[in-house]
């Protein structure tokens, strides 16, 4: 199945300078804004992290409150804003860290060319990744009940594993050459897939050169 978008899109607006002259848009949109927690064990650990600072920060402010009095009464605080700081990050932990991602969603748009797939982030600069179909060995797809799901490439980006996964400051890293949390993602893997199956049968040592 294949879609075309319209020219009203806000996608294909921001998309359509990126073009090449002989390339046209088949698919564009942007991730879904709301949160998702996924199966993966990194967001639950830092969950509880910033569960256990925050608990601890407050336990602590809850029984020191007379100290406290004290120490403002003296003008000492430095112990003060150690502590505002500290629960500040634990809160960041909590739900801080998915505001950011919302609003770096907003400012991302995934497309699906005649060429190629990439993904746009804006803000204070442009940075665009991309690959082309024919340099791509495979596509999968992990979409839930809603419809909502991400699109992998591969080769893809190297990403390291574990603790350090994601930066801590956000739950995915947006600027890798995935689709994360994209409606209708079934849909679009398809054509993604149909296109790819299509660059291959015109890069074969018949049709063109591969790269373009």
């Amino acid at each position: 199945m294949r879609t075309f978008i319209g020219t009203f899109s806000p996608s294909y607006a921001e998309i359509q300078p990126e073009l090449r002259s002989d390339e046209s848009v088949l698919w564009a949109g942007q991730p879904q804004r709301k949160v998702i927690f996924r199966k993966d064990w990194y967001d639950w650990y830092v969950i509880l992290i910033g569960l256990f600072v925050s608990g601890v920060l407050l336990s602590n402010a809850y029984h020191g409150w007379s100290t406290w009095g004290i120490w403002a009464r003296r003008g000492i605080f430095v112990p003060m804003l150690l502590f505002a700081a500290f629960f500040a990050f634990g809160q960041y932990l909590l739900w801080g860290r998915l505001a950011y991602t919302a609003w770096r969603k907003c400012r991302t748009y995934y497309a699906a060319t005649t060429e190629r797939v990439m993904v746009l982030n804006t803000g204070s600069t442009r940075k665009i990744t991309d690959m082309y179909f024919a340099k791509l060995d495979s596509v999968s797809l992990a979409a839930r009940a809603d419809g909502i799901g991400t699109i992998e490439f591969s080769p893809g980006p190297r990403r390291p594993t574990g603790r350090l996964r994601y930066p801590w400051w956000t739950d995915i890293d947006l600027s890798m050459l995935i689709f994360y949390d994209i409606e209708d993602a079934r849909n679009v893997y398809q054509l993604i897939e149909d296109q790819r199956q299509q660059s291959l049968k015109w890069t074969a040592p018949t049709g063109r050169p591969e790269g373009r």
